[in-house]
């Protein structure tokens, strides 16, 4: 009588890693790796292979024994996304990883309130290659540690600081100077962002496409007008909340054909009318 073949009997570099792991969600692996030492040889060695690690939805639950055993001994990663990890994932599971995977170059760090400014450094030394950057929402990052990697990670093409309160006008100044290939930059909700920071993005940026800058109040006409004029490419603009842009200045852009966040409130758009004529 022939003996049951089981899945652990499978080739599992050929079979298992290449066609059957993939189509899994995380929850469905660790629950494999769970039912024997087998098992979690086998997942532990998968992991250790991925090039695409995605927490995705599981972020928020995801333990930090769970997140440890997911990146300890990982050396291909490529595509690393951590959000919504924000008591779980801290420096001391995330620099390591780092440390290892020299060619990362997507990291998203949404939401993850547990780091420090260290990671960054961390990021800034050995990912050097990193094209996709993702720090929405992490208000520990300060402007030093985001300059650093502006100036070491040359090749960022999008970068979302998003929500990160502590970056300054300087700080946006020289990654437009560093990193000036970006062609999608998420700069909103940053409201110590002014003008300054738009024009230095106009001028070094040339091939920038997407522009978030949502909530930064103290933009004016000013920096769009430049946006204008040195920004060909531009494609689409986000801008609600920006409650200094006048309505001349919006017609521009939509008469050249860029794209405006469809929530934008145009009521709130300054309007600004033309001086009658002069009576002789």
């Amino acid at each position: 009588m022939e003996e049951d073949i089981t899945l652990a009997d499978l080739p599992w570099e050929d079979v298992i890693f290449k066609h059957i792991f993939p189509s899994l969600d995380l929850k469905t692996l660790f629950s494999i790796g769970s039912t024997s030492s087998t098992y979690r040889e086998m997942t532990e060695e998968y992991f250790k292979m991925s090039k695409i690690i995605n927490i995705g939805k599981h972020g928020a639950k995801v333990t930090e024994k769970a997140l440890g055993f997911l990146l300890k001994e990982n050396k291909c990663c490529q595509k690393l996304i951590l959000k919504n990890c924000k008591s779980s994932l801290n420096c001391k599971i995330l620099e390591p990883m780092l440390e290892r995977n020299r060619h990362l170059v997507h990291l998203d760090l949404t939401q993850c309130t547990s780091l420090t400014n260290n990671s960054l450094q961390t990021l800034a030394v050995n990912c050097r290659k990193m094209r996709h950057l993702i720090l929405r929402d992490c208000v520990w990052a300060s402007s030093p540690a985001v300059t650093n990697i502006g100036l070491q990670c040359r090749e960022l093409i999008y970068l979302d600081l998003s929500g990160c309160w502590n970056i300054n006008d300087e700080a946006v100044s020289v990654i437009s100077q560093a990193c000036n290939g970006l062609v999608d930059l998420n700069i909103s909700r940053i409201y110590g962002i002014t003008d300054s920071s738009v024009k230095s993005v106009a001028r070094n940026c040339r091939n920038l496409k997407k522009l978030n800058v949502r909530e930064c109040w103290r933009l004016t006409d000013n920096s769009m007008k430049m946006l204008l004029e040195y920004c060909k490419s531009l494609k689409l603009l986000q801008i609600k909340g920006c409650k200094s842009i006048t309505w001349r200045v919006f017609m521009e852009f939509k008469n050249r054909g860029v794209i405006l966040d469809q929530s934008t409130d145009f009521s709130r758009l300054q309007v600004v009318r033309p001086e009658p004529p002069i009576q002789i």
